[in-house]
């Protein structure tokens, strides 16, 4: 694990993978091959972290699908210039130049 070792919490990997896949997200100058092992990672940190809250098996699965739907979401729109990314609840709010 290069990238999300000391996360101990889903709101505290939510928050360092925004970072990341802004920072190494091709479109912003990253590498694809990076932004994949960050989302190979980071999909793997959280289901360990997910299974440690005492979920069923279907609340994990939502819960992972949930997350790969913020994924793909994000980086749909991580490249656009002047615009602020925030996860608020379950939405996505995108706020600048818009």
């Amino acid at each position: 694990m290069n990238y999300f070792d000391l996360c101990q919490s889903i709101e505290n990997l939510k928050h360092l993978h925004k970072q990341l896949a802004k920072q190494d997200h091709p479109d912003m100058g990253g590498r694809t091959e990076t932004l994949q092992e960050i989302n190979s990672e980071y999909s793997y940190v959280i289901a360990k972290l997910l299974k440690g809250c005492n979920l069923t098996e279907e609340e994990m699965e939502t819960a992972i699908l949930s997350s790969q739907n913020y994924r793909n979401a994000i980086d749909s729109i991580i490249g656009f210039v002047n615009i602020t990314i925030e996860l608020v609840g379950t939405w996505i709010w995108v706020t600048g130049n818009t």
